[in-house]
Order: structure tokens, then sequence, then C-alpha cells
């Protein structure tokens, strides 16, 4: 099963929309500073973002004062981001899947998706977000992306035998293998190109590190759509022993990330 194709982890993040806004990390100013640059963003500016969860990404873009149509396949995350972003009037959420949302032909200067074009069907992305943006618009993909193994709680997982599930599901379970960012945007960038959508296609690297106690890292780990899926007799004595690693390990674990953005034009 690929993982746009896994309903359960899709939709997963609903019931943790609060927990989600709290722990996940943000993106690094000069991402969204490329993004707006690209995009010449101005008041004017109508955008839409696909898979806006709980507005993380929203905010910044929404504080240009640029008109923003959201789209959120889960109403638990939706009414986080209605509250988030109360005070912009420009900003609406709609509670609706992209790939049967219709939308109007050229209807936007900018698209953008943060840490979800991974759920969208592989054969609908590009070729839709063509057609709502107008000539020489912005398509702007970005995500945060391990950057490194956290050494420090691989033996937990190990001990979880959580190489097995690795086995059938890799993708869910990326802890357990080195992270690879560069094959990751040759992957994009395959993707894309084939689509043939697009041009003049760029990708940029953002990296960046963020401390977890134990407490902290175990939010983010239960805003991972790869662990609440899991069944509770296995997580919960998982997460015990990654906190019992963090705590050995001296309270504190570093994860290194890059922020991955990759920019296009309408072919």
């Amino acid at each position: 099963m690929q993982l746009h194709e896994n309903e359960a982890r899709k939709h997963a993040f609903g019931r943790y929309g609060e927990a989600y806004d709290a722990a996940r990390p943000r993106y690094p100013a000069a991402l969204v500073e490329r993004v707006a640059a690209h995009a010449r963003i101005t008041p004017e500016t109508r955008a839409i973002e696909v898979g806006s969860g709980t507005g993380i990404a929203t905010l910044p873009f929404a504080e240009m004062r640029a008109s923003i149509r959201c789209l959120e396949l889960s109403e638990g995350m939706a009414a986080v981001a209605r509250r988030n972003l109360a005070r912009f009037p420009k900003v609406s959420i709609e509670v609706a899947r992209f790939e049967e949302w219709p939308g109007a032909d050229g209807a936007f200067d900018l698209l953008f998706c943060a840490q979800a074009w991974h759920w969208i069907t592989p054969e609908v992305r590009y070729a839709k977000a063509r057609r709502l943006l107008r000539p020489g618009g912005t398509l702007a993909v970005f995500a945060n992306r391990d950057a490194a193994v956290l050494e420090e709680v691989q033996a937990a997982y190990r001990r979880h035998d959580l190489r097995e599930i690795v086995a059938h599901d890799r993708e869910a379970w990326r802890e357990a293998f080195p992270p690879d960012v560069a094959a990751g945007i040759e992957d994009a960038r395959t993707s894309i190109e084939r689509s043939g959508a697009f041009r003049e296609i760029e990708f940029h690297r953002f990296p960046w590190q963020r401390s977890f106690t134990a407490e902290g890292y175990l939010a983010l780990l239960r805003t991972h759509s790869d662990h609440v899926t899991l069944p509770p007799e296995v997580s919960e004595p998982l997460l015990k022993d990654v906190a019992a690693a963090i705590e050995a390990a001296g309270g504190t674990v570093t994860r290194r990330y890059e922020a991955v953005l990759m920019l296009a034009r309408p072919a």
C-alpha cells in the first residue's frame, strides 16, 4: 500500500489537532521568504493551501495579507486552524479532499502545501495544481525532513522488534533507516518532471535543529501517524522506552532537520 492510499494514517491527525499544533515544528523564516519572493506576494495575491492542518504554514502568509483558501481533510485539524487564523478575514478554511475539490481554472497565484503533498494521489497532484494556477503562478511544496537518525532512541525501536514492521512498510518507519534528504529530492524531481505540468523547477534546503526533553519528544511522536496508528499495547511500551533512552542520554536529545522547498512555474 502506498502512503496516499493509507486512509487510517491519513485521517489519524484529526484526533490530535491540539497536540499537533503544540508539538509540530514550524518552518525556517528563510524558507517563507523564498516562497514570498518567488510568488511576489502582495495583499492582492490569491493563494490556495493544500492540507492546511492547524494553520502552521498558513500563518506567515496570512500575515502578509494574502487571500488564502485552505483545504483540509480533517474537521479536527480545521477547527484548530479556524481558531488560530480567526483574526485574518481573508483566510477561509474548508474541509475537503484536494482530489475531489472542483476549483476554477487559473484562479490562484500561489498553490502551497506543507508536510502533506505525499498524502495526495500522485496522478492528481501536479495536473490539478497546474489547472488551478494562473500562467506564471507559483507552486511551493515544502516539508521538514529528518536529516539524521536520532541514534539515542534506536535501541528502543529495536527492542520492540519494529524492524519487522519496517520490512513491510519502510516509509512508515523512517526512524530505523538513515534519512537521505538528497534521494528524497531526486524522487520529487523525477515525479514533477514526469508530470510535464511544471517548468523552472528548483529545490532549496534549509538545515536546522531542535532539542527535546523526553516529554517534548514523546509529545511530537504522538502526532506522527506511523506511531498513533500502532496498537496501544505496542505504542505505549515503545514510548516509555523512548523516554527512558532520552533520560539515559542526559535528559535531552537534538534532532537534525532539513526543511526542503520545491518551487515551480506552470508549464
